[in-house]
């Protein structure tokens, strides 16, 4: 006897964190050193995503949806220094960047039944979506005699770069009733910003509540 096709729709909000790993080295020109160093990572944005599922079976499902891991910031800064790190300073760039994620999925999805109210869940499938770069840099030069001005020059980007990669996540999620259940789930992410020799690894737990109809 076929399973009759169980269908259900959530929408979630959580939390997001990132591990940011830069291989930028430091750099020595003709005796003008030059050293880059990271602020701390701040969740700027609130993640959130919204999924439709369809139920085939006890044990498998197949899942849409959108996920928004919200973005991002940091601060990278270059100093350049004469005669060594310790020298005189020659300019410093500040770099305020933002990174933003986002992409629609398709999973699979396997049920693993703990009791009548209580599964665990693991998907498996592809997500299609693109991380947005945006990059506020201001340039400060200092120059070599005091009859000069400090020049300050501002500088503005802005790029995207659309992936196709695996989409994995695990799952825990509560039957209240028969119209409505809850969900505990993590998302796990890479990605690289190459122009500035950074990756990324993000993590988003989410708990939503979902509609079965």
């Amino acid at each position: 006897m076929a399973f009759p096709v169980a269908k259900y729709a959530g929408f979630g909000l959580g939390y997001s964190y990132t591990e940011l790993s830069a291989s930028d080295p430091t750099k020595d020109f003709g005796g003008t050193t030059e050293t880059p160093s990271y602020s701390d990572v701040e969740n700027q944005a609130m993640p959130w995503n919204i999924y439709l599922g369809l139920r085939f079976h006890p044990s498998y499902a197949f899942e849409v949806g959108f996920l928004n891991y919200g973005s991002i910031k940091f601060v990278k800064t270059f100093s350049k220094n004469e005669n060594g790190i310790n020298g005189e300073s020659v300019s410093t760039v500040v770099r305020n960047a933002k990174v933003s994620t986002r992409g629609f999925y398709l999973s699979h999805v396997l049920f693993y039944n703990l009791n009548q109210r209580l599964n665990m869940q693991f998907k498996a499938g592809v997500i299609f979506g693109s991380n947005n770069y945006t990059d506020d840099e201001v340039t400060t030069v200092q120059p070599s005699d005091s009859s000069s001005d400090v020049q300050v020059t501002p500088g503005f980007s802005t790029s995207s770069k659309a992936f196709a990669k695996a989409h994995l996540a695990m799952a825990m999620v509560y039957r209240a009733n028969k119209d409505w259940s809850y969900q505990l789930q993590l998302n796990q992410i890479q990605f690289d910003h190459d122009t500035e020799l950074e990756s990324f690894d993000q993590w988003f737990t989410s708990l939503s509540a979902r509609y079965h109809f």
